[in-house]
């Protein structure tokens, strides 16, 4: 197995999805190599039809790979793992052709809290995703604030060790009044740390920077 491990905190494919995913080697002088593993919310492999479970991978020096699942066929979502000999820096594209898409990339943030700039209700397609691995068992302390910094709701979530979780910023804090969502969500976790990254929905689909805290 090889020893440093990255986490994509969503991949889906099928449905008219397609997710890329793109490993890059930040070394100048030597190559990586390592796998993907790719895995359903449930922990099991994802379906050959939508991309192979596990894929091997070899990187130049100041080089990258992209891997790509497939989007036809029922809809997979899940998360993807990387194991590497080296570091590795991963990013996140997502396509569908409902939205159109950034060309920037979604990188994932792994810390103990971390913070995001969250937006839904404001039309009938906004709305903020947010996809996260949980390394430890443990309790997620969410908070919203305004863009004043005055809290608006909070909840926790207890989480078992490599629990995925993705889900809208509306459906984390459905007690906000109005539904209508403008503000800073904070997420932190009582043990280990989270991988994150999140979304924002509208007419087109781009990635928002999670900011990681102390």
């Amino acid at each position: 197995m090889f020893p440093i491990v990255n986490t994509l905190p969503e991949v889906v494919g099928g449905g008219d999805w397609i997710s890329d995913i793109t490993i890059l080697n930040p070394s100048t002088t030597v190559e990586v190599e390592g796998v993907v593993d790719l895995f359903q919310d449930n922990g099991s492999l994802f379906p050959a039809s939508i991309s192979a479970p596990s894929i091997p991978f070899v990187i130049p020096p100041s080089s990258w790979t992209t891997i790509s699942t497939h989007n036809k066929g029922a809809i997979a979502t899940g998360y993807a793992k990387v194991f590497s000999n080296a570091p590795v820096t991963i990013e996140g594209r997502f396509l569908n052709p409902q939205f159109a898409t950034s060309v920037a990339a979604a990188t994932p943030v792994t810390s103990r809290s971390v913070s995001l700039l969250a937006a839904a209700g404001g039309s009938a397609t906004q709305d903020t995703a947010v996809a996260l691995i949980a390394s430890s068992a443990g309790t997620l302390n969410l908070s919203l604030s305004n863009s004043f910094g005055l809290p608006i709701a909070s909840r926790t979530i207890d989480v078992t060790a490599g629990q995925h979780i993705a889900t809208f910023v509306s459906q984390l804090m459905p007690s906000v009044h109005g539904g209508v969502i403008s503000g800073r969500l904070t997420i932190t976790a009582s043990a280990g740390v989270i991988s994150v990254i999140a979304l924002q929905f509208d007419t087109s689909l781009s990635p928002i920077t999670v900011t990681p805290l102390p």
